[in-house]
């Protein structure tokens, strides 16, 4: 069985980040954050709820093509771990993409 050194402070910053996150919406930090920019209370939720979810869904815009070879059959470590890059069998492409709870709902926010 493999364990990974890092599970226990990963947990630890995701039980401090809900602490901190819980504590932030009980103060109403983020309330009046969104009052100080003209958005009611009323609609606060709606925008983070829609920002989060928008979050998963990107937009590609483009397709151009990726420079540099491939280097195929390289055997890597990490931690331990034997890991062979796959090889590639068609042209390599990196997609421009916009994400639509990064880019898209604060953009329409600020408009």
């Amino acid at each position: 069985m493999f364990f990974h050194p890092l599970v226990l402070v990963m947990m630890m910053i995701l039980v401090v980040s809900v602490v901190v996150l819980f504590v932030v919406v009980q103060i109403g930090v983020i309330s009046y954050a969104f009052d100080k920019i003209g958005i009611p209370s009323e609609a606060l939720f709606s925008l983070l709820l829609l920002s989060w979810v928008g979050s998963w869904v990107n937009i590609p815009l483009a397709r151009l093509p990726a420079e540099g070879a491939v280097t195929e059959g390289d055997v890597v470590r990490v931690f331990g771990q034997r890991y062979v890059i796959p090889q590639w069998s068609q042209p390599r492409q990196m997609v421009l993409a916009v994400n639509v709870g990064g880019a898209l709902v604060p953009t329409f926010l600020s408009l």
